[in-house]
């Protein structure tokens, strides 16, 4: 079926974009091929690199503005020690991927907002 053929070409040229060698994860991107989700309208963080906080307006991302969401790529819900590489960024575009649901991620790199603990996130 060319669609189907179509499908897996462009998905293919999506980890060949960001460099990612399935030699040198233990994440399987085929098994969660049907879980890529469009986030290029959001902006979004790092918080010590242990997740990416994401809202739909910058103003969101600061602490009490919003609605913030989160996406775990630290890895430790799986007890794992040493996570592989779980961002990928190039001049465009962003790959996470989310080590709880095993989903795939693409933000705007243009987007990304510094991480500044007392201003972004859920406050303490």
């Amino acid at each position: 079926m060319k669609k189907l053929d179509k499908y897996f070409k462009s998905y293919k040229e999506v980890l060949d974009y960001f460099e990612y060698d399935s030699e040198e994860s233990e994440y399987d991107m085929e098994e969660n091929m049907e879980t890529i989700h469009d986030m290029r309208d959001c902006y979004w963080t790092i918080d010590l690199n242990t997740n990416v906080l994401y809202a739909e307006t910058k103003e969101k991302l600061s602490i009490g503005k919003g609605r913030i969401w989160i996406i775990d790529i630290s890895g430790e819900q799986w007890g794992i020690t040493h996570m592989p590489k779980t961002v990928f960024t190039k001049k465009d575009y962003t790959m996470v991927l989310d080590t709880e649901d095993g989903s795939i991620n693409i933000f705007d790199t243009k987007k990304k907002v510094k991480y500044d603990k007392k201003k972004i996130g859920f406050g303490n």
